[in-house]
């Protein structure tokens, strides 16, 4: 729960092309670092600090650290490249130790170029506290095997969030991951049942006593939508029991990190946390833009005037329509509606540093086409200043060239072939 005053990847596998500066990048890229003034940058590491009471109001400071791959040492392991964050903190008040935690998160790459991504880290550390007082939570990030080291000293105060009158003391859902691992809604599950227990705060009696239950959900870019709103009420000794249900067409398609937050009369809020991730694989009928997004991504489904006639398609056909389109496609054929919709999410995870990954040239083959059954990663040389990737399909017999000219991993097709 994150309390605040008023003003979270699958990849391919890899054969490094054996280039003279590709080996000299990779031996560049798994040499460990060496500390000099103003590296690393000091403000590559991001740290933010949320709260969760017991309903004894005991609190744990949750301490979030996120740090993008390009900040990391990666070393080689197997075909790819791997990299391993470790995250200390201390707390303390009044020059003493009131409490500490520990974590550690590894980051996998498949190749070079995804060494130097904007693909954030995200390391969580729990640190229980043993007092209620203010602290400074101090923390120490460190890549393992290097001297690349971050310190940071974050003021942490329990009862700050004590302007909230409600905390969580529990959260449930009936949502779980599929045969397929995926907790996914929009694909034969339309409706997801939600329980929130919350409890008086116990770090502050003078507050107000009524605060707002918003229900959202937030997508990668950090956009919110909020799906319900209810009115909490305190009276001594309370203990609350907030049920909501939410709809697949309620919330917007895509990868979602599903939470809540109590608001107080005065702006303050306290977050659950950790927030529950799901992919939400329902179409928004009603967008015009979406809609026609959805459609073209048919182009390996549908041939162009059944595509077009899609297109100009009344929001109120077009469900009907989209069914109609894979009820269609003979049985076992692939990919299947479901399999299709994941694709555009995953796309949207891998590619999407430079905008939506579904829209970009390899998104795209991705969908079409699936996983490629190898991936070739040619690195710049003195002919070529650039990056070329070469994805290749021994199904259909086809490899795809995509080129990206100044090594940002901002890869363009260049052609495609038979093989």
């Amino acid at each position: 729960m994150k309390a605040t005053r008023p003003a979270r990847s699958r990849t391919d596998p890899v054969r490094r092309a054996r280039l003279p500066l590709a080996v000299l990048a990779a031996l560049i890229c798994a040499a460990p670092a060496v500390a000099r003034p103003g590296y690393p940058n000091a403000t590559a590491l991001e740290a933010t600090v949320a709260s969760r009471f017991a309903t004894d109001g005991a609190a744990t400071a949750i301490v979030h650290v996120t740090l993008a791959y390009r900040h990391l040492v990666f070393k080689r392991d197997g075909d790819g490249f791997a990299s391993t964050l470790r995250v200390s903190v201390v707390a303390e008040a009044r020059g003493r130790r009131v409490g500490g935690g520990f974590a550690s998160v590894s980051a996998a790459a498949s190749d070079y170029g995804a060494t130097r991504s904007e693909e954030r880290l995200r390391c969580v550390v729990d640190v229980p506290l043993s007092v209620r007082e203010e602290v400074v939570l101090r923390l120490r990030a460190t890549v393992a095997g290097t001297s690349r080291t971050w310190e940071r000293d974050l003021p942490f105060d329990p009862s700050a969030a004590g302007a909230v009158p409600f905390h969580f003391t529990g959260f449930h859902w009936d949502l779980g991951p599929d045969a397929q691992g995926e907790t996914v809604m929009g694909a034969g599950r339309d409706t997801l049942s939600a329980v929130f227990t919350l409890a008086t705060h116990a770090v502050r009696a003078d507050t107000s006593p009524r605060a707002e239950l918003q229900v959202l959900v937030r997508n990668a870019r950090g956009q919110e939508r909020i799906l319900r709103r209810n009115t909490l009420t305190r009276a001594s000794g309370d203990s609350l029991v907030e049920r909501v249900t939410v709809t697949a067409s309620e919330m917007p398609f895509g990868a979602l990190v599903f939470t809540a937050l109590v608001v107080a009369d005065d702006g303050a809020s306290l977050e659950l946390t950790p927030g529950r991730d799901l992919v939400n694989l329902a179409l928004p009928w009603e967008d015009e833009a979406a809609w026609r997004r959805h459609v073209s991504w048919l182009e390996m489904i549908v041939d162009a005037d059944r595509r077009r006639t899609l297109a100009g398609t009344s929001a109120a056909g077009r469900e009907a329509a989209w069914r109609a389109v894979w009820a269609e496609r003979p049985s076992g054929t692939r990919p299947g509606e479901r399999e299709h919709l994941l694709r555009i999410v995953e796309a949207d995870h891998r590619f999407g540093r430079f905008g939506r990954g579904a829209l970009s040239d390899r998104g795209r083959i991705l969908i079409y086409h699936g996983d490629p059954d190898r991936v070739e990663t040619l690195g710049m040389d003195a002919a070529y200043p650039g990056t070329w990737q070469i994805w290749y399909y021994g199904g259909p017999g086809l490899l795809f060239r995509f080129y990206d000219a100044y090594g940002l991993g901002d890869f363009r097709l260049y052609d495609t072939a038979p093989y």
